[in-house]
């Protein structure tokens, strides 16, 4: 497979990817009150045969209502990095931002044991209505090579 996003450090957590809905990222909000979720996510690579640089993570609109630019009130914003950003940080990034992760492998080696940290904030607007969004995904690009 390459690279995925995991909910926790643990090889079996990854999410899933395409169209298989096998463990989709899925939250749920309180759209009466508004809210903000921030969850930690690891990218890991999982093939032994390959290593990845420039590395990248972006929330992307597939289909739907976009609620990840703001435009609704819904954001989707992320941080790379193990401990948690302050709101003064998060205050710093655009919404649908590119995170970028470090490498993992090195070109001559893989690495499939590191779990590189990223988190993911999703504001959701007071008075939002009741709905089921699936068209958005989280993008990962890396350049691969070979070892």
């Amino acid at each position: 497979m390459g690279l995925l996003i995991y909910e926790t450090a643990n090889p079996s957590s990854a999410f899933s990817i395409g169209n298989d809905y096998n463990n989709p990222i899925a939250h749920s909000f309180d759209g009466v009150t508004g809210s903000v979720l921030i969850r930690r996510y690891f990218v890991r690579n999982d093939d032994p045969t390959k290593s990845y640089d420039n590395i990248q993570v972006q929330p992307i609109h597939v289909s739907g209502d976009n609620i990840i630019a703001g435009g609704s009130g819904f954001i989707w914003k992320l941080i790379s990095g193990d401990q948690q950003p302050l709101e003064e940080q998060w205050n710093l990034v655009t919404p649908a931002n590119v995170v970028d992760i470090p490498d993992i492998g090195n070109g001559i080696s893989a690495d499939i044991s590191t779990y590189e940290p990223f988190w993911l904030r999703i504001e959701i607007p007071k008075g939002a209505k009741v709905k089921s969004h699936e068209g958005i995904k989280l993008r990962v690009t890396a350049s691969e090579t070979a070892v």
